[in-house]
């Protein structure tokens, strides 16, 4: 009983505190520069302060909500800034944020920011402008302003236009060069050309003969092509063609022979959405050459991103047809994560084959890739 005493106690100065200090104070004309721990600096006018907030209308307009612990002084803007050295740069956030300082290093990922009460690592995509601080009387002020560019390999997000084994309508961008490598076997290479145009070329280890003399490792090529055009904003319709030769090619000069091709795969799909975030909607009909065995299918994909470097993504398949499951052809279901970076990422995930003609029949496999540009594009 003392206790909960004593806790009413000390509870009525804080709440009168609090009570005292939520109006608004009138600072209409008077404009601060308020300094906080991490570095960072606002100027604007306080529009409102209590215990928990700081309410600050900054110059450009906008609003932004700071905790008082956070800070740690609050001072009336002056113009200028005083501070030492040379090469001092003034770094503007599109939150309003002002850091001030030596840049120490800057690339397509991090700008590392040398401040007198420490060290801050931006990223380039926070970065409004840069403006470069020049000596006036022993006090500076920001020079003429020079725009932070915007670094297409400082991009985290998911930017390879493909789910996993199938493609979206979205095109490769004109000059980009790209690797993917799936489950170690399977290699490809895919180019931009004009802005809609992707061509491609792959080639996955096989294995063939009846003894350990006569068996030898060879690559069964796979070539291919998509045609992708817009029709609204951030809506592609697109056309995919790809050949596969799946027995042992003969080659005559540079190209397969085509009596040895197997597989002849063409579809048409429309996407909604950008690389970073899309809906995939397809259709594909593949068939065999040396032979009347055909694949008809369905399929719907999509890429969501569900943090700063992470992607969810799934590629599922639907057979159309009692005949499209000769051949030991399955449906499919998928589920993986992309680890996303500047220049390349990795896919883990789980793929889930459906064999449904006569029973059902599920065969998870795991689903492991890598990406990477290739190109500086």
């Amino acid at each position: 009983m003392k206790s909960v005493l004593l806790c009413l106690l000390l509870s009525i100065p804080i709440a009168a505190f609090s009570q005292s200090s939520i109006n608004p104070i009138d600072s209409s004309r008077t404009t601060f520069t308020i300094f906080l721990k991490d570095g960072g600096e606002y100027v604007g006018r306080i529009i409102a302060r209590d215990a928990i907030k700081v309410v600050v209308r900054r110059k450009g307009g906008g609003l932004s909500y700071l905790a008082p612990s956070d800070i740690t002084r609050i001072e009336p803007y002056q113009g200028r800034i005083r501070t030492q050295g040379r090469g001092q740069q003034q770094i503007t956030l599109t939150d309003g944020t002002v850091y001030r300082g030596q840049i120490e290093k800057q690339d397509s990922t991090m700008v590392l920011l040398r401040r007198r009460g420490g060290q801050s690592i931006l990223s380039p995509k926070e970065i409004a402008k840069i403006e470069p601080i020049v000596g006036v009387k022993n006090k500076e002020q920001p020079a003429s302003v020079v725009t932070m560019p915007v670094s297409s390999t400082g991009s985290e997000d998911n930017q390879f236009p493909w789910l996993l084994y199938n493609q979206t309508a979205i095109p490769l961008k004109a000059g980009q060069l790209t690797y993917r490598n799936i489950g170690i076997l399977y290699n490809e290479l895919s180019y931009g050309f004009f802005g809609f145009i992707t061509l491609r070329a792959s080639i996955t280890p096989s294995y063939s003969g009846s003894d350990f003399y006569n068996s030898t490792i060879y690559t069964r090529p796979s070539v291919g092509g998509k045609v992708s055009i817009p029709i609204g904003k951030n809506v592609h319709i697109g056309g995919d063609l790809s050949f596969r030769w799946s027995e042992r090619p003969q080659f005559g000069g540079y190209f397969p022979d085509p009596r040895s091709l197997r597989e002849r795969n063409l579809s048409g799909f429309i996407t909604f959405g950008i690389t970073r975030s899309n809906l995939t909607l397809g259709y594909s009909d593949l068939r065999l050459v040396s032979s009347m065995i055909r694949r008809q299918s369905i399929s719907i994909g999509f890429v969501a991103p569900i943090g700063r470097r992470l992607s969810l993504i799934s590629d599922n398949r639907i057979l159309v047809g009692q005949n499209s499951y000769n051949n030991d052809y399955f449906s499919q279901m998928s589920g993986v994560l992309r680890l996303n970076r500047p220049r390349h990422a990795f896919d883990l995930g789980m793929l889930m084959a459906i064999r449904d003609e006569d029973k059902l029949r599920l065969y998870p496999l795991p689903y492991v890739a890598f990406n990477m540009r290739l190109s500086r594009r």
